[in-house]
C-alpha cells in the first residue's frame, strides 16, 4: 500500500479540479459517510487508461472512456486514490 505523498509526488495526472456534487463524497476520492462514487474528467491524453485504487480500499477498475471521463467510487467513511495500473 503506498502512502498520500508518494502518490501526489509520482502520480498526480495534471491541475487539480474540485467536484462537490455528492453530499459525502469530494475529489480524491473521499466520503465522510455512505459509500458513494464521483464520475470526473482526468483528460483525453488518459482514454481507455485503466486505473486501480492505490491505497487498495476499493476493489474494481476504473477505465477512462474517450472523452477522458471515468467513474470513480469510495468505500463509507473511506478515502480512494485511484492511479494508472502499471
Amino acid at each position: 500500500m503506498a502512502n498520500l505523498l508518494q502518490l501526489r509526488k509520482k502520480q498526480a495526472y495534471g491541475e487539480e479540479r474540485d467536484y462537490f456534487d455528492h453530499p459525502s463524497c469530494i475529489a480524491v476520492v473521499l466520503s465522510n459517510g455512505d459509500k458513494g462514487f464521483k464520475s470526473m474528467e482526468i483528460g483525453k491524453k488518459f482514454a481507455r487508461n485503466v486505473l486501480r485504487d492505490a491505497l487498495g480500499h476499493c476493489e474494481g477498475e476504473v477505465l477512462i472512456n474517450e472523452k477522458g471521463w471515468g467513474e470513480f467510487h469510495c468505500e463509507a467513511g473511506s478515502v480512494s486514490v485511484w492511479a494508472i495500473c502499471e
